[in-house]
């Protein structure tokens, strides 16, 4: 049997509209079948969990500063300061990479005069971050601060090292305390679970005692053990429903 070109590409023609009609086909069940979200049925819930640990570390910040009407002057004494404290720090354990002074503020010095406000120099401040591993050492590293000259405190806090995986472990509690609720809610609705539809993270937070100095300071004269600390996550987290089939 031979075809004519006009019957062959009348035939590629066809050919070619039916591929393409299947195509659609193809495409158009795929889709998933909550593309339309007026078609969605979910059920949004909270979980929350925490875990608690007791401290083991802890981290402060100091300010160095100068005052004098030179810059230099005053980089150099406080380059001295910083020095002598550093020699002390990683004398007690601390090391080096646990103690970081990048912070360096420079500002006028005002004085009050019967002329009035003048200025009188300026202060040059250096904020230096330090974090220990032992905790033991804490009130020996605070003595020794502020025996070398220390202008003021800034900030401290205890906290533990395994906040981190806490905080993993609080996460994974409150994704399994949110199915647990969309589980019984469902359950009472008729429906079924069927997939996820949104996970957002509400907070995961593992707050520093800023006013622990001191009650740490009393517990350990006391001979009992610190107080915990609370790590905290909560989640939302929204579930794609569907009608429960009875059998």
């Amino acid at each position: 049997m031979q075809f004519t070109d006009n019957n062959a590409g009348s035939m590629k023609k066809h050919i070619t509209s039916v591929l393409f009609t299947f195509a659609l086909f193809t495409a158009s069940i795929s889709l998933p079948a909550f593309a339309d979200d007026s078609n969605i049925r979910t059920i949004t819930v909270s979980g929350s969990a925490d875990r608690q640990t007791v401290p083991d570390a802890f981290e402060l910040s100091v300010i160095l500063e100068e005052k004098g009407p030179v810059v230099s002057k005053l980089n150099k004494s406080l380059q001295a300061r910083l020095t002598a404290i550093v020699s002390f720090l990683t004398a007690q354990g601390i090391d080096e990479k646990a103690i970081q002074s990048l912070q360096i503020n420079l500002f006028p010095h005002y004085e009050s005069s019967p002329q009035g406000r003048r200025q009188n120099g300026v202060v040059l401040s250096r904020e230096v971050r330090i974090t220990g591993l032992d905790i033991s050492k804490y009130d020996l590293i605070l003595d020794g601060l502020l025996s070398r000259g220390i202008d003021r405190i800034n900030q401290f806090a205890f906290f533990s090292t395994q906040r981190d995986a806490l905080k993993t472990q609080a996460l994974q509690s409150a994704v399994s305390n949110a199915r647990d609720k969309a589980e019984m809610l469902a359950e009472q609705l008729n429906q079924d679970i069927v997939g996820v539809y949104s996970v957002v993270e509400q907070g995961a937070s593992a707050p520093h005692n800023f006013a622990a100095m001191r009650m740490m300071a009393a517990e350990s004269k006391s001979g009992t053990m610190p107080g915990t600390m609370k790590v905290t996550a909560q989640v939302q987290v929204s579930f794609l429903l569907a009608p429960r089939i009875n059998n």
